[in-house]
């Protein structure tokens, strides 16, 4: 078993050191407290034997300091003193030592304490594992009721989201209600508190909210109000809430993803951070009313804000605005971020976070407003797959209803398609994505079709000039456009760029 005395006198330390390798004992030295404190926090000591008086840090404020860091095993502390009052030994067990000995030692008593030492940690340890596994496995149990997955498709929207327990279990809580047309509701909560007890209570929430939501669904033909479910899950709560002396903050959302709109009820959470895609900016959207538990009364407000394609919505537990300082350095740091992939947001996210580093529970979730694409000029988010499904809707019009042949069409696809790679690139530098709007135009003798996107405007001049040597600065994007159109013209119309460009079609005699 491994000891480690701290002692600022030698030949006690060496004496001391002595006795214990004789006795079957692993031991470290440290000679001060401040080098006793940095070899307790870089290994796992069982036992520490500590000198009271010491230079730099005494035995007294180190044994209060272990005391203070959670560890994995118990430290059995032993506090060397040559005092003998009773007020001494009151002092040294009030601050956390678990023994004394007294200067100078006796053998034989230094080997009955150590093996009262030795049958504690070693009984601690036991109850230690078995209190960790049911821990464990509350963690694995609160993982698989508390912590929904996000929906793999809902029409118009995108979702993901992380959350890390502090202290293998959380209180918050985090699940997704989603239904047809494209509608999902959005719950994350934060109950007061950590560990077992803030979990179960946010069961209890949970539970109360979901049976408040079916027995609404089951009287009704359409959706309840978020501020009526809310209502309901209070009257079955708030009473329990305030005898425990306890509250949660929560977030309940609706996400209307045909529609671009978001409702919601925000209980003493932290504000909803709204990315607005369109002007690649921030802005928050603060709590509109008391925690659940907080009144009897409490009424809960329904807001409701409209979204463009692209939009992103981030609800959080403060055990992730606190990583950062608050929700106004979060949106700070989410706002060149927005445009990513939610995955590789998530993935950032993640690699700021652990168990280890965390003060509080953390639930971080992103929802994309990606649109449906049904309109006469529809709008879609520019990631692969709505793009590639832009270039095939604008292939049947342009070939099918408007009568380009089929190389033509091919052509003009080819030219949106660079036109579109040209605006991620240069229109906004840094981001992957940008909302796209396009709109194809029958004419007698041509078709066009306008890409309208927003970002910094784009002049190229004489794109007939352009020389395939000059890929690297997107030249030779450039000249393929020019060679597979017969117009191109660039533009400007309030906060979007427009690109225009014109196929003529084939003469039949």
């Amino acid at each position: 078993m491994k000891v480690l005395v701290v002692d600022d006198d030698e030949i006690s330390s060496l004496i001391l050191s002595e006795n214990l390798r004789e006795l079957g004992y692993e031991v470290t030295m440290a000679h001060d407290g401040e080098e006793g404190w940095d070899t307790f926090t870089s290994q796992e000591f069982p036992i520490v034997i500590l000198d009271w008086m010491m230079p730099k840090l005494d035995g007294i404020s180190l044994c209060k300091r272990i005391r203070e860091k959670y560890t994995k095993a118990y430290t059995y502390i032993i506090l060397l003193t040559g005092r003998t009052e009773r007020e001494d030994r009151i002092k040294a067990l009030e601050s956390g030592a678990d023994d004394f000995l007294i200067k100078p030692l006796d053998a034989g008593e230094l080997r009955a304490r150590l093996g009262v030492a030795a049958r504690i940690t070693e009984s601690e340890t036991a109850l230690r594992t078995v209190r960790n596994m049911e821990i464990e496995l509350g963690a694995d149990i609160q993982r698989k009721l508390l912590f929904g997955a996000p929906p793999a498709s809902v029409e118009g929207i995108h979702v993901d989201s992380i959350s890390i327990p502090s202290k293998s279990v959380a209180g918050d809580f985090l699940d997704y209600y989603p239904y047809a047309n494209g509608i999902l509701d959005v719950l994350v909560g934060d109950v007061m508190g950590k560990g077992v007890p803030a979990a179960m209570v946010a069961a209890g929430i949970k539970s109360a909210l979901e049976k408040s939501l079916l027995s609404m669904l089951s009287r009704s033909a359409g959706l309840p109000a978020l501020e009526d479910v809310l209502q309901a899950t209070s009257n079955r709560v708030v009473s329990e809430l305030i005898s425990l002396n306890t509250y949660a903050t929560l977030c309940y959302a609706r996400f209307y993803g045909a529609q671009r709109r978001l409702a919601y009820v925000n209980c003493g959470h932290p504000s909803l951070i709204r990315w607005d895609a369109l002007k690649d900016e921030c802005e928050l959207l603060p709590p509109s009313t008391v925690p659940l538990g907080f009144l009897e009364d409490a009424k809960f407000p329904e807001s409701e804000v409209e979204l463009g394609i692209g939009d992103l919505i981030c609800i959080y537990s403060d055990g992730i605005s606190d990583i950062f300082g608050g929700p106004e350095e979060l949106a700070e740091w989410l706002r060149p971020r927005a445009s990513f992939p939610l995955r590789e947001i998530q993935m950032e996210m993640d690699a700021l976070t652990s168990e280890d580093q965390l003060k509080d529970d953390a639930t971080f979730v992103v929802i994309r407003e990606t649109g449906v694409a049904e309109s006469a000029n529809p709008v879609v988010w520019s990631e692969y797959g709505a793009l590639q499904k832009a270039r095939e809707r604008i292939r049947v019009v342009a070939q099918g209803s408007y009568g380009l042949n089929a190389d033509a069409a091919g052509e003009l696809i080819l030219a949106v398609q660079e036109a579109g790679s040209n605006a991620v690139r240069h229109a906004r530098p840094g981001h992957k994505n940008l909302p796209f709007g396009y709109k194809v135009t029958n004419f007698v003798d041509s078709v066009r079709v306008e890409l309208r996107y927003p970002g910094e405007a784009f002049q190229p001049g004489n794109i007939d000039m352009v020389q395939p040597d000059m890929a690297t600065e997107g030249g030779l994007g450039l000249s393929i456009i020019a060679r597979c159109v017969d117009e191109v013209v660039f533009g400007r119309d309030g906060e979007w760029n427009v690109v225009s460009l014109v196929k003529r079609k084939a003469v039949h005699n």
